[in-house]
């Protein structure tokens, strides 16, 4: 990470390559390489400095009252792998403060965690610097993605040199997230379906998650609809008993609802997505179904269970765009093993499981 100053007015872009956020003309950010590179070839940004050379990158060493630095700019899904290594690291050295500074998206997930510190926007300014001792560098993650395969969780401790972790992250559901929440009331067992981002490799076709939510309703669960895309399935494009379908869909706009959703559930069933996070940190039995990404990601949480397609292809660990033998999407979901009958099966064993 490096210091940088602000000569004109400039928008930094995400990862995706939407508007993240503006920096103010005369001000000076830390900012990650990759942040900065655009900024200072086109002359809009200055480099003052490497941070290493204001705050020292954290590398292991004890701990007694030091104040840490935590920037943070990945999606939600890495916020609660992340939040575990924190607090693993505060379990150890349990007088220490670690400041998080995050993008407005993950900002949702770290308010459901324990507060080490302040919670901070990112960027950073420069003048907020003096108050820390150490940063917590994640410049090394990708030289450590390129080792043996991780989960999340073992992926950023060794990047940020934090302790072993020994379980999820804590999360709390917030009460008026709670008592907003209004379930039709059933004594049948409850099961989200999670449906991901449309033409994403990794998300469950909807042809085949409507067929998968009728198959449940009308082997006696209430099935719940979850999702954020306007592509989603709703309740009513699916065949009876449509009493028994719920659609929650765009229905929890903060992180906050969606967990109290989940954690009201019997099981969740979801592709590689932040709810299989949220759910496996919050403890609910869930099914995760894994295609083009690799199933050890499911390995952070003992409540998820990983279902793997048996296609000769998958994981190609391609997670989103075109797929790369040219198909016109995934074919590892269309595999027997990820048939709506045999994750519906999957499913009351898990119900079976938690009752």
């Amino acid at each position: 990470m490096q210091l940088v100053r602000a000569k004109g007015e400039v928008n930094v872009l995400d990862a995706a390559g939407n508007a993240a956020y503006d920096l103010s003309i005369g001000e000076t950010y830390v900012l990650y390489d990759h942040e900065a590179g655009f900024g200072m070839r086109d002359g809009a940004l200055r480099r003052v400095a490497s941070l290493d050379s204001k705050v020292p990158a954290y590398r292991g060493e004890p701990l007694i009252r030091q104040r840490l630095l935590a920037a943070f700019i990945g999606g939600q899904g890495d916020a609660v792998a992340l939040g575990s290594c924190l607090q693993a690291l505060h379990d150890r050295f349990p007088e220490i403060t670690i400041d998080i500074a995050c993008l407005s998206a993950a900002r949702g997930v770290f308010e459901l965690m324990p507060r080490f510190g302040e919670l901070l926007e990112y960027p950073i300014r420069a003048d907020r610097l003096d108050a820390y001792d150490y940063h917590l560098s994640f410049e090394d993650i990708e030289a450590v993605r390129d080792g043996p395969r991780l989960r999340c969780t073992d992926l950023f401790r060794r990047c940020l040199k934090t302790p072993p972790v020994s379980g999820p992250v804590s999360l709390t559901v917030p009460p008026d997230a709670r008592s907003r929440l209004q379930l039709p009331p059933t004594d049948r067992p409850r099961v989200a379906v999670h449906s991901g981002r449309p033409n994403s490799l990794r998300s469950y076709p909807a042809d085949l998650t409507r067929e998968l939510v009728a198959g449940l309703a009308a082997g006696g669960v209430d099935v719940f609809l979850v999702g954020a895309n306007d592509a989603a399935p709703k309740a009513a494009d699916v065949d009876r008993p449509r009493e028994r379908i719920h659609d929650f869909v765009n229905r929890t706009p903060s992180v906050g609802d969606l967990a109290a959703l989940l954690s009201r559930m019997d099981v969740v069933v979801t592709s590689d997505s932040f709810p299989l996070h949220l759910a496996g940190a919050l403890g609910v039995e869930t099914l995760a179904l894994f295609t083009s990404t690799d199933a050890v990601i499911a390995m952070d949480y003992p409540c998820v269970t990983a279902v793997r397609s048996g296609e000769s292809c998958s994981p190609c660990r391609v997670a989103d765009g075109a797929c790369p033998l040219g198909h016109s999407g995934c074919v590892a979901h269309h595999n027997a093993t990820l048939s709506p009958q045999r994750i519906a099966e999957y499913v009351r064993a898990r119900i079976a499981v938690s009752a």
